[in-house]
Parts: structure tokens; C-alpha cells; sequence
């Protein structure tokens, strides 16, 4: 069976156990009587059956997954009787720590523990950088855990994907035992890899030395130097550049080609020297999926060559990927591995394709040899984008117009950059004046790239954002595209294209049909009020839209919950604005994720509390650059909403709290009113009872301080009559929130209660007077 069959029927296994959830002894049962039948078919005509190879290799793929999850699973059980524990762990890091907005962060694989302890996989979180020199070695820690609780989705999530089985909060510094975690190759390159970057700190800019070793070495990029060069990079479609792949790989077997070449070494010999630079170099960045798959590919391919075999690059691709999911299924599912297989297969299957159908003129190839060149380019990167573009879509909402052209200028460069920065830093380590001037060149270089990306990224028609496409639209998308390259396609004998005028009319009217349908149908979708409890853990976020488009955002959940949860959420929805954006108060998980939006979304107004707090001032100062006009609720607003909806803003000033200092927004919407309260508490609630004794009455209520016990008191229950009650907390959070008095409270009082720690996301509508709620996890 063909490696891309052997791919797909695995692949296709891991899907179907995802979705069944089919235990692995049952898969072990279906593959045992698969393979008697394969052996008892094999003894009757002496051939085996291709289809019953590949029902084999399915449910292998599905037994493979299967097991993991359920080892994963054994091991949060396990870990689970030590939530909020203090213990020592002992064992090594086994990625590199990365600076987060908290400190640093880094994966600890746990060898011992005392007196019994929690195992698998950590997540650390510490405030201090660990030293460069003590990854892979063995390390003492000690600090509180928090054991990581069951995915309770289909997918697997982050945790479930790196296998990380709890966290661990560093309570003193860690110390270093005797010992390593790692095998020695990787501690080898790991040295190797510090030698290097070293040189590059020596020579360039901090900002560009890591830019260069996030190309190089796969380092993150997350420093706020480069923050407007990495939403550059996405905008052009060019941040694969910060993810060691296929290019990369291709740049240093092209430059130790040519050193092997200029020395004279036989080209049948070369496949030695390359397969163990490929192998260090892969250890070096830390063997990423796309990393991996690049260097699989390359590896067969000159293996393949050496031996004399003919063999296609789909096969070849499809044996990396598939060797991928045998490493580890989970592999599937990392956006890494999804777009660095459809890049490459799109220009390994549509690039030749293209290249066949849409040659160029044999007269302007000779007269101008190098559009020749361009044209190629252009072919590549199409090819490549064609296929990744659903899933970038799906991921980051956005559609990158200039990719293609920004592709092809950087080309060279980044060449230049990635062969320059390894040859640079390797020279600096032995004849420091060269690795200088090479370096030097590259940092040239690199700020010439800064400013191609800023050009380009800051132009209006270079990416749009876009909502995520439902499944059906990805599907009709891959087969327009497979239909499209058929109708490309020359007749054999004529020479002719097979593109018919009639057919070209009915995709177009097919399409306009389908894009007037969808416009109907999202017109009626939106033709109601629309609340959203978005889930961005233990803090708050609440998302509403009048049916006239009026969009309001009140807060934004805590320090990157706006990137990670409510940005991808407004780009879904086509949100590329919003009307009115309110700060109930000055707490960091109410503000933090807010900022991060307000960085990204045009806002016209801005509403917050009139106290200054130092996270309120810290706030201020990074909106600093940002036009929005802000409004002071001191004395309380009434706002119109759009023309169909209206709201109140009640302000109870308290000194002594900052909770009791929220902002309370009470909107009007035909005969329904939503109430909500920010992070308020028994003292401003009895003031707003007093205060305002008729017109909190609220057939919706956003429970406030995430279902403290010492917010939701009975008296203002009973004041505001609510048939529906929403909690944001985070799961599993320190605090205990929500308090079981608030739920007994609200239970008492036969409210429906929904909470984003058990439900997820809250979408609450209101189409005329009726109230529908809706959630999803």
C-alpha cells in the first residue's frame, strides 16, 4: 500500500476515535479479527487484500490514539488528590522556558517525587528566568499544583496535546541536582544551540537577534520589540518564516550542497554529512511537527536518490506525516503539523500542476529570464496558499491578499538571513572578526525586512478579516479548487483547455446564489438581541449586539484572554468594530484582556469608572496611543444602544472597595432588560435596591464577582426577579467561585443558572420577547 493511503487510513482512525471515543481494548479486538481474516484470506489466494490493509492501518491509527488518551487520563486521575498541595517534584525541563506576561514558563517531565507526588508532564510557572545552562538537567522544585482537569470536549486541548497533566507554581528558587533528564544528543545541541545564539547577541540589536533565532532555532518571538513585526508577518501571510520548516531545512542542504561541492565531495557520499547535519539541526529546534516533517521529506528524498528509486513527493510527504502520527496522534491536531502538510502539498501536488497549466510565454521567457523566475514564485506560493487558506481562516480569521507578492520579495532575504545568521554565528565562535561582519550583514538585512513587512502590513488591502468558514464551506472550498484545476487541464491531444463557457456561467451563478442565500439567512440570524458570556476563565467578558449592529464589549476577562479568546470570537462573528466598550472596574481580569482587544478593534467610545487604581493607570497609559474617545460614568448615563435599545449606567462610589465600584449596566430591549453588575458586593447592592426600587426588575442577570458568596444577596434577588442567571468563573479556580450560598441562593429561588466553568460560552438571544439561551464548551 502507497505511503498517502497508509497516511489517510490512519489519520482517518485518529479522527474516528476522537469522535467516538472508542475505547482502545475495543479497537485491539476489531484489529485482532482483522488480521485473522487478512491471514486466513492470505492462506486461501496467497495475496493479501489491499482494502483489508487499510481497514488494518485505520484501526490501528484509532488503537493508537485511543491508548494515549487513555494513558493521559490515567495520569490526571492520578494527580488529582494533589490539587492545591505544596510538593516536591524532581525530575528535568523538557522545553525551553518561555517568557510569559506572569514570568517564565517551561515543561517539566516529573522522574521522582517525595512522599508520593503527582507525575507526567508539569506546566511551571515561575517569576525568575531559569538559567539557559540547566535545561535537560535535573532539577528539585517546590510549590503549589494544581492538577489539570479532564478535557471535557471532543478535541483534544492544549493540555491533552502536550500531555501536561497539572501546574506547578514555584514557591522557592529550584535547585540543581546531579544528573540529566535528556539523552546526550540533545543536551549536544542544546550547548551548541547557546554557543550560537550567543555570538548572534554580540553583534546584533536585542530585537533582531531574536528575530533571527526564532528563524533559525524556532525561539519564541514574544518580546514586545518585535510585536508589530510578528502581527506584520501575520497580516502578509509570512509568520511561517518564524516557524522552522521545509524552507529552512531547504536553505541549509542548499548551502552545505554547496560547501560539499566546492570541496569536491562525491554526490553519492553526500547523503552521510547531510543526514547529520538535518538530524542535529532538527534536535537543535527542538523537534517541532513541521521541523520533523521537513527533515523526513529531505532525508527520503536523498535516500531515494541514492538508491535509484522513483518515487513521487506526495508519497514522500504522506510517509513523513504519517511517521509523525506514529510518534505521537496527537500531532494531528497541532496547527503546526495541519499547515506545514498543506503548504507543502500544495506545492508539491498543485505547484506542478500550475507550472503545466499556466506556463508563460516562451517569448517573454527568453527575452526576460528572470519573470521566468517570478512566475515560478508566484506559482509556489499560490499553490502553497490555496491549500492553507481554509485553515488559516479557521485559526486567525483572516485572509492575507498580499501573501503571494510579500512571498516572493522576502525570498531571498530570509535565504540570506537564515544562511547568514547559522554561518555567522558558527564563524563568530571561531574566528570572531568574520562572524562580525556576516553577522553584521544579516542585521542589514533583517531591518531591511522590517520595513518590506511595514509597508505592506499597514496597507488596507493586504489581508481582510474574515468569520470562520462552517464545515460545509471548507468541503465546497477544496472541491471548487479540485474542479478548478480539472478545468485548467489541457486536453492531451489538442493541446486545448477544457474550459467550457456554459460551465464557467453556472459556478459563477452557483456562487452568487450562495452568497445571496447566506446573506439572507445571516440578515434573519442577527435579527434579534444577542448576549454572549464569553469563557476566558476567572474573570469577565460579556459580548452583546442590538439587531441593528450596535456592538457593546463590557470587559475583557484577564491578561491574554483578549488575544486567546475574545479577538478570535470577534473575528468569527466579522466584528472588525465595536460601538462601545466598557471597563466596570479597575481589576486586571476584568481589563487586562481588554486592552489587548482595543489594540486590535477600532472602538469609538470607551466608558470607565472614574476611581484610578494602579492596574487602572497601567491600563491608561497603554491606551495611550490609541484614539478612542472616553466617557467618565461618575454621575451614572443613560446611552442608546443603536435605535432599538437603550441602557442605564449606575455608578456606587465606596472607598473602601474597588469591587463596589463597578459599573452597572442596565439595558432596555423591548420588554426584556439585562442587568449587569461587574464585580459588586452586599453594600453597593443595597444601595442600588434603595436607590432605584422600580427599575432593577431584570428578566436576565449577570451574577456579579463571578458568584462570590458575598455578592447576590437575597434582598437584591428578590429586587430584581431574574428568570435567568449567568456566572463567569474560571474552572476549577482558587477562589472557589462561583460560592455555594449564591448558588443555594439563586437555586431557592428557582432561577436557571448557567456558568461558563461548566458550560462554556452562554449565548443568550431575544428575537421579539422571547428569551432563548444557548451554550457551548
Amino acid at each position: 500500500m502507497k505511503p498517502t493511503f497508509g497516511f489517510l487510513a490512519v489519520g482517518s482512525g485518529v479522527l474516528v476515535a476522537v469522535i467516538t471515543q472508542i475505547s482502545s481494548l475495543h479497537w485491539l479486538l476489531a484489529g485482532l479479527a482483522s488480521i485473522a481474516f487478512g491471514l486466513a484470506g492470505f492462506i486461501r489466494k496467497r495475496r493479501l487484500n489491499p482494502v483489508l490493509i487499510f481497514i488494518c492501518f485505520f484501526i490501528g491509527g484509532g488503537f493508537w490514539f485511543s491508548l494515549s488518551r487513555e494513558g493521559h487520563q490515567a495520569e490526571l486521575k492520578y494527580n488529582r488528590p494533589f490539587f492545591g498541595k505544596i510538593i516536591v517534584l524532581e525530575g528535568a525541563p523538557v522545553e525551553r522556558p518561555i517568557a510569559t506576561r506572569y514570568g517564565y514558563r517551561f515543561i517539566f517531565q516529573v522522574y521522582s517525587t517525595k512522599h508520593g507526588g503527582p507525575v507526567g508532564r508539569i506546566s511551571v510557572n515561575s517569576r525568575d528566568p531559569l538559567p539557559d545552562a540547566w535545561y535537560g538537567r535535573k532539577l528539585r522544585l517546590y510549590g503549589r499544583f494544581k492538577a489539570a482537569s479532564d478535557n471535557d470536549q471532543t478535541l483534544p486541548g492544549f493540555f491533552e496535546r502536550k500531555r501536561i497533566t497539572g501546574a506547578l507554581s514555584i514557591l522557592e528558587p529550584p535547585k540543581l541536582l546531579k544528573g540529566y533528564g535528556l539523552p546526550f544528543p540533545y543536551l549536544w545541541a542544546d550547548r551548541c544551540r547557546r554557543t550560537l545564539i550567543s555570538q548572534g547577541l554580540k553583534v546584533l540589536k536585542p530585537a533582531n537577534a531574536s528575530l533571527l533565532h526564532g528563524m533559525i532555532f524556532n525561539d519564541s518571538v514574544n518580546d514586545s520589540s518585535n510585536a508589530e513585526v510578528v502581527g506584520d508577518m501575520r497580516r502578509t501571510g509570512t509568520i511561517h518564516l518564524l516557524s522552522v520548516s521545509g524552507l529552512h531545512i531547504g536553505f541549509i542542504v542548499l548551502g552545505i550542497n554547496f560547501l560539499l561541492g566546492w570541496l569536491r565531495f562525491p554526490k553519492k557520499w553526500r547523503i552521510a554529512p547531510l543526514t547529520l547535519v538535518i538530524c542535529f539541526y532538527i534536535l537543535m529546534t527542538g523537534m517541532n511537527p513541521p521541523v520533523l516533517r521537513a527533515g523526513i521529506m529531505m532525508l527520503l528524498f536523498y535516500f531515494g536518490e541514492m538508491l535509484g528509486t522513483a518515487d513521487n513527493n506526495v508519497n514522500r510527504l504522506s510517509l513523513a506525516a504519517l511517521l509523525l502520527l506514529l510518534i505521537n496522534p496527537y500531532n494531528l491536531f497541532e496547527i503546526g503539523f495541519q499547515l506545514s502538510f498543506l503548504g507543502t502539498l500544495g506545492v508539491v501536488w498543485i505547484y506542478p500542476l500550475l507550472k503545466e497549466y499556466l506556463p508563460l510565454n516562451p517569448e517573454l521567457h527568453a527575452k526576460f529570464p528572470v519573470l521566468n523566475s517570478l512566475w515560478q514564485g508566484t506559482l509556489v506560493s499560490v499553490g502553497a496558499q490555496s491549500l492553507i487558506t481554509p485553515v488559516i481562516i479557521g485559526y486567525f480569521q483572516l485572509i492575507s491578499w498580499s501573501s503571494p507578492l510579500v512571498n516572493i520579495i522576502l525570498l531571498i532575504p530570509a535565504e540570506i538571513i537564515v544562511i547568514g545568521g547559522i554561518v555567522g554565528e558558527i564563524l563568530g565562535a571561531v574566528a570572531p572578526f568574520l562572524g562580525w561582519i556576516i553577522l553584521t550583514g544579516v542585521g542589514w538585512v533583517i531591518d531591511l525586512t522590517r520595513l518590506v513587512l511595514d509597508f505592506f502590513g499597514g496597507q488596507f488591502w493586504s489581508f481582510s478579516w474574515v468569520p470562520s468558514w462552517p464545515w460545509p464551506w471548507i468541503a465546497g472550498y477544496y472541491l471548487g479548487l479540485v474542479l478548478f484545476l480539472d478545468w485548467l487541464r489541457p486536453n492531451r491531444l489538442t493541446r486545448k483547455r477544457m474550459i467550457n463557457a456554459g460551465g464557467i456561467v453556472i459556478v459563477i451563478l452557483a456562487g452568487l446564489n450562495a452568497a445571496i442565500w447566506f446573506q439572507y439567512f445571516e440578515k434573519q440570524e442577527s435579527a434579534h438581541f444577542q448576549l454572549s458570556c464569553l469563557d476566558v476563565g476567572q474573570g469577565d467578558a460579556i459580548f452583546l449586539k442590538t439587531p441593528d449592529g450596535f456592538t457593546i464589549l463590557v470587559d475583557g476577562g484577564d491578561e491574554g484572554r483578549g488575544n486567546w479568546s475574545i479577538l478570535p470570537f470577534l473575528r468569527q462573528r466579522g466584528i472588525r468594530r465595536l460601538d462601545l466598550a466598557i471597563g466596570t472596574h479597575g481589576h486586571k481580569d476584568h481589563l487586562g484582556g481588554l486592552a489587548e482587544v482595543l489594540a486590535e478593534v477600532p472602538v469609538a467610545r470607551l466608558l470607565l469608572p472614574p476611581q484610578t487604581t494602579p492596574y487602572m493607570e497601567s491600563f491608561l497609559r497603554n491606551l495611550g496611543k490609541i484614539n478612542i474617545q472616553r466617557v467618565d460614568a461618575a454621575k451614572g448615563l443613560t446611552l442608546k444602544l443603536g435605535k432599538s435599545a437603550m441602557a442605564d449606567i449606575f455608578y456606587t462610589p465606596d472607598p473602601d472597595s474597588e469591587n463596589n465600584q463597578s459599573l452597572v449596566m442596565l439595558v432596555h430591549y423591548r420588554k426584556n432588560k439585562l442587568l449587569l453588575t461587574g464585580d459588586l458586593g452586599f453594600e453597593s447592592e443595597e444601595i442600588l435596591i434603595r436607590k432605584y426600587p422600580v427599575i432593577l426588575q431584570a428578566s436576565v442577570l449577570k451574577v456579579a464577582h463571578h458568584g462570590s458568596n458575598l455578592s447576590t444577596g437575597l434582598s437584591f434577588l428578590t429586587q430584581v426577579k431574574p428568570q435567568v442567571a449567568l456566572i463567569s468563573a474560571g474552572k476549577g479556580n482558587q477562589f472557589g467561585h462561583p460560592g455555594p450560598k449564591t448558588l443555594r441562593r439563586l437555586n431557592s429561588l428557582g432561577i436557571r443558572t448557567y456558568r461558563t466553568d461548566r458550560d462554556g460560552r452562554i449565548d443568550l438571544r431575544i428575537k421579539g420577547d422571547r428569551l432563548q439561551v444557548f451554550t457551548q464548551k
